[in-house]
């Protein structure tokens, strides 16, 4: 690790990522927390941090080791998917992740798990009625 991404830190708590700067006094913050008021968009993300992107990038890589887009990407479908079980509308759940419209959450709903929300939906409704 360079000393570039030294000022960074990241460390598992609960099973999940934390993140540091060691250039600012503080408890970890909770990087999906981070995503979350940040709209996933990495480069708000790390100007919250007050580091560059691409120091977050490296950082997290070294971390986790994908990138944190894609991170962002498994996080945000699965708690997606954890909204539509719940029985929000599509275009609630979009809103909530903060997807641009529904045909973006399509998009990365399939390429993360293979199906789109509305087949999703409709294999739940096939369930609670078989049940």
């Amino acid at each position: 690790m360079n000393s570039q991404t030294q000022v960074i830190g990241f460390q598992a708590i609960r099973g999940e990522p934390y993140v540091q700067n060691k250039k600012l006094v503080g408890p970890p913050v909770r990087f999906l927390s981070l995503c979350q008021e940040h709209y996933y968009c990495l480069s708000q993300i790390a100007q919250a941090l007050e580091i560059s992107p691409t120091t977050l990038r490296k950082a997290f890589h070294d971390y986790a080791g994908i990138s944190p887009k894609a991170w962002m990407t498994q996080q945000r479908v699965m708690l997606s998917i954890r909204l539509i079980r719940e029985g929000t509308s599509l275009s609630e759940v979009a809103k909530k992740m903060a997807y641009s419209d529904y045909q973006h959450m399509a998009k990365e709903f399939r390429s993360v798990v293979d199906f789109t929300p509305k087949s999703m939906m409709k294999i739940l409704k096939e369930r609670q009625i078989s049940s």
